[in-house]
This record gives C-alpha cells, sequence and structure tokens, in this order.
C-alpha cells in the first residue's frame, strides 16, 4: 500500500500540496483548451515529482504571470521536452529571475530557440544551455545590476537571425562581460 511507504505525515503533506496545486492549474489550462499547455504540465509534473524542491519557486514565478505567458510557460516546456531537451535548468533559470519582463524575454528567446529546425537538434540544445548557463552565471556573479545584464543578454539573443549567429553573440556577450 502506498500510504505504508510514505515515512511520516510530513511526506504525506506535501505530496498532497504538491497534487492539489498541480490539479489547480491542469484545472486553469484545460480552461484555455491548450494540448500543448496541458501537456507541459505533466512535463512539469513527472520533474518534480522526483526532486519537489524547485515546484514551489516555480509555480510562485509562473503564478505572476498575464494568462498568456502563464499559458506560454507549460507549452514551452512540453516543446523543450518533444525536441529532448532538459526542461529541469530551464525551469530553475526562469524562476530565479526576479523581473517580469525579463522572463517573458527569456520565453520569447526560448521559443525562437525552438522554432529554428534549420541549424538541428544539437544546435539548439547547445544554443539554450549557453543562454541558461550565461544567466545563471550572470545571477551567481557579484554585479549590482544583475536583471540589466540578464536583459541585455536576452535582447541580443533574440535580435539574432540564427542559431548560430545567436550562439555567438552570447559568446561575446559574455566576454564583454567576463564570463567564460
Amino acid at each position: 500500500m502506498v500510504s505504508d511507504r510514505l515515512i511520516n505525515k510530513e511526506d504525506s503533506a506535501a505530496i498532497s500540496k504538491f497534487a492539489s496545486e498541480l490539479s489547480t492549474i491542469s484545472k486553469k489550462l484545460e480552461a484555455t483548451g491548450d494540448k500543448k499547455a496541458i501537456d507541459g504540465l505533466r512535463q512539469v509534473a513527472k520533474q518534480f515529482a522526483s526532486d519537489q524542491a524547485g515546484f514551489e519557486d516555480f509555480m510562485k514565478s509562473v503564478d505572476k504571470l498575464d494568462k498568456a505567458d502563464y499559458k506560454a510557460v507549460f507549452s514551452t516546456i512540453d516543446k523543450m521536452a518533444d525536441k529532448g531537451l532538459k526542461v529541469d535548468k530551464w525551469m530553475d533559470t526562469f524562476s530565479s529571475i526576479s523581473d517580469e519582463e525579463p522572463k517573458k524575454e527569456l520565453l520569447e528567446v526560448t521559443n525562437q530557440i525552438l522554432k529554428d529546425d534549420k541549424a538541428g537538434a544539437i544546435v539548439q540544445k547547445e544554443t539554450l544551455n549557453k543562454l541558461i548557463t550565461s544567466i545563471n552565471e550572470i545571477q551567481n556573479g557579484d554585479a549590482k545590476d544583475k536583471d540589466d545584464k540578464i536583459e541585455d543578454l536576452l535582447n541580443i539573443a533574440s535580435q539574432s537571425k540564427s542559431l548560430p549567429e545567436m550562439k555567438a553573440a552570447i559568446d561575446q556577450y559574455n566576454k564583454s562581460i567576463s564570463i567564460k
């Protein structure tokens, strides 16, 4: 029996809270009729079922978004999973960005990367990883203007016409702010 495997009541409460939050989100997404968003929620549930640590932060972050961006986050996660890309670091990075505008920009740039099939899956993965790594390095650095630097990076990335150009632009930006 499943309840016999629970170590204590705190585990049971955490699982119950997790399931309740997923149910609430599922109802919101079902109301929009967006199947990709609902499939994205399944990806989020899979991720956080094995590691609940970031779930609450991620959901607080997503709950602050307007309805369209809320739905877009889950649709984007589903697209990432469909392409075989890991969503865990992306979700952690998304959650860690404090301002709403850079979150929206990350969402837009991520979708820009996912739409560019010309360069191939490997280049998509490399570009997305480079972007996420750069954002995390900015956040972990000593700069006082972290949000501005993240916005600058995302702006530069969004102006790129191709993924190889985007990778080069990210590299150049990283060098300009001393990120290797």
